[in-house]
């Protein structure tokens, strides 16, 4: 039976009596370690430990003998020593047995040493990927600013010229003026965007709490500019959730400015509620603007893509909803549009229901 079992064994099995003498060996061992099976039968398991650790091993082998014998555990990160002396990385589970009314104890080795080989890989890989993303970081302040510095330079000599000329300028040249003034500015917001969408996911990567939907809308709202008639409804019980901060505010920030931005005229409505589901939270933005054409929907959340006639309409770039989805979908979510039955639009995400480790 000690037999059948160690060499059916698909790692390396090896059956030691109660002294601790090798008494059944798998063949699998000559390939792990090198040895000739027959050449440990009859050894003490302690040829197999480290030299470093032989006398250690022994008394604890005869300590742990001396005890009721109850289930073994596994012993991960050890090492074996191989015939030619190497110490081989294995992880070991014991099992105490009884045959014949003999106690045994059944060790099986697996080889991990290719754990080992993948992760010291993905430790250089997430060592490449951090000095990458710092790397990132840092271009695009660069870029950003480098963008920014002749556009800010066209502003102020606009501004110049239309001073200096005063009004004895026509009016198609103020309106030319006007016209330098208002792209420089859309454009130093584009590239503030496009900034904005490349740092998503270089931030603290585990910087989740319980963050209140509620204190999040607050804050929004009192850090963007808001017309008066603009109507903002927040449904009772929006269910706190498990996330990082920065990256939710994110979401909701893009989600109220696009429905202020996009409100279609004066006045104007956004409604937010939430769902709570088994494994995620939805949250719905409906508001009671001119809505999205079906041609768009598919579209809108692409970067650069605002729907026809939207960004002419506001100045916006076709980045905040890209935005929403780039973090939406990071974070195991969906995001999506729907024509709300009557007038406007709801915008919808979800986000996993998390909790804290």
């Amino acid at each position: 039976m000690l037999e059948q079992l160690v060499t059916l064994s698909p790692d390396v099995a090896i059956v030691a009596d109660a002294a601790g003498r090798i008494c059944q060996v798998s063949p699998h061992v000559r390939g792990l370690l090198g040895y000739a099976p027959d050449a440990l039968i009859g050894q003490p398991v302690e040829v197999l430990v480290p030299e470093a650790l032989r006398a250690r091993h022994a008394a604890h082998r005869d300590a742990a003998e001396a005890r009721d014998r109850g289930p073994m555990s596994q012993r991960p990160d050890l090492r074996a020593r191989a015939a030619d002396g190497r110490l081989v990385p294995v992880d070991i589970a014991l099992r105490p047995l009884t045959y014949e009314g003999r106690p045994y104890v059944l060790a099986v080795l697996r080889d991990i040493r290719h754990l080992r080989r993948l992760q010291r890989q993905l430790e250089r890989h997430a060592q490449a990927l951090e000095a990458a993303n710092e790397q990132l970081e840092d271009f695009a302040h660069v870029v950003a600013h480098d963008l920014k510095a002749p556009l800010r330079a066209m502003r102020f000599h606009a501004a110049l010229v239309d001073e200096a000329l005063g009004e004895q300028t026509s009016v198609d040249a103020l309106a030319s003026l006007g016209r330098i003034q208002l792209l420089s500015t859309r454009m130093a917001a584009l590239i503030d965007g496009v900034l904005q969408y490349a740092r998503v996911g270089l931030g603290p990567a585990d910087d989740r709490s319980w963050v209140d939907p509620r204190d999040l809308i607050t804050e929004i709202i009192e850090s963007l500019v808001v017309p008066a008639d603009f109507r903002l409804e927040v449904a009772a019980g929006l269910p706190a959730v498990y996330a990082p901060r920065t990256a939710l505010r994110q979401v909701f920030a893009n989600l109220i400015g696009n429905a202020i931005d996009h409100r279609g005229g004066p006045g104007g409505r956004l409604t937010i509620r939430a769902t709570v589901a088994e494994d995620a939270v939805r949250f719905d933005f409906t508001d009671d603007g001119p809505g999205v054409p079906p041609d768009d929907r598919a579209r809108i959340f692409n970067l650069f893509e605002t729907g026809e006639g939207r960004a002419a309409a506001t100045g916006g770039g076709g980045i905040g909803l890209a935005i929403v989805r780039q973090i939406v979908e990071r974070h195991g979510g969906r995001v999506d549009v729907r024509p709300n039955a009557t007038r406007g639009t709801t915008f919808w995400f979800t986000w996993p229901r998390e909790e804290p480790p």
